[in-house]
């Protein structure tokens, strides 16, 4: 089962896109014009000094683009395969449940008409999930997946003998397909850490400060 209460987000990430540029732009500003207030109150009136500063300011703005470089590269890795993941648990849900309504066509009527509801009312609830754009959504959605999954297993379980070979089938399907479902879960839980994030802002602005 799902655990909606594990997913939390930091709450400046969690902000539109459009805040977030405009913050992280603003303090790159912040960052470049306290550079230049401090290059110009440390080399008022010295120009030998100036030159030097110059150069150590230099220096100093290779190696915090040459870092920067380094931790976006590895942050655009780490967003790759988080996407590549996260596609793959997708195609592997749509396959289960494939599985799982073929499986429940095969069955007599009677069984079939039994477990169609709870199936469909399952169905709807990853559609929400698949759907949702904000915390609250998808809180909402891993909460009604909980409740429609522990409907349908006892449903199923009810209504088809174990010690039938195609009911057990149709059991090891809805299995397989409640497991892919929280493994869905777990991958959109895999983001890059915050510290990485932090640190790239950190670099970025003293980048900003030598320019």
């Amino acid at each position: 089962m799902t655990s909606p209460h594990s997913l939390e987000f930091s709450p400046f990430w969690s902000l539109p896109l459009w805040l977030i540029f405009l913050s992280v732009a603003a303090m790159f500003v912040v960052g470049h014009e306290l550079g230049v207030q401090l290059r110009r109150r440390t080399s008022r009136g010295q120009a030998g000094e100036e030159e030097a500063n110059e150069g150590i300011g230099g220096n100093y703005l290779t190696a915090s683009l040459t870092l920067l470089a380094l931790l976006v590269g590895f942050s655009f890795s780490m967003a790759v395969d988080r996407y590549n993941t996260r596609a793959h648990t997708v195609r592997a849900e749509a396959n289960a449940i494939s599985t799982t309504y073929r499986r429940l066509d095969t069955m007599r009527a009677s069984d079939r008409e039994a477990l169609a509801p709870s199936f469909m009312l399952y169905l709807e609830a990853r559609k929400a999930f698949a759907s949702a754009h904000t915390l609250g959504q998808v809180r909402a959605a891993d909460m009604r997946t909980d409740a429609m999954q522990i409907r349908l297993w006892a449903t199923a379980t009810h209504t088809l003998a174990a010690s039938d070979p195609s009911s057990r089938a149709t059991l090891e399907a809805i299995d397989a397909m409640f497991n892919v479902a929280a493994s869905r879960r777990a991958a959109l839980e895999f983001v890059i850490p915050h510290t990485l994030l932090a640190a790239l802002l950190l670099y970025g602005v003293i980048a900003a400060a030598f320019l």
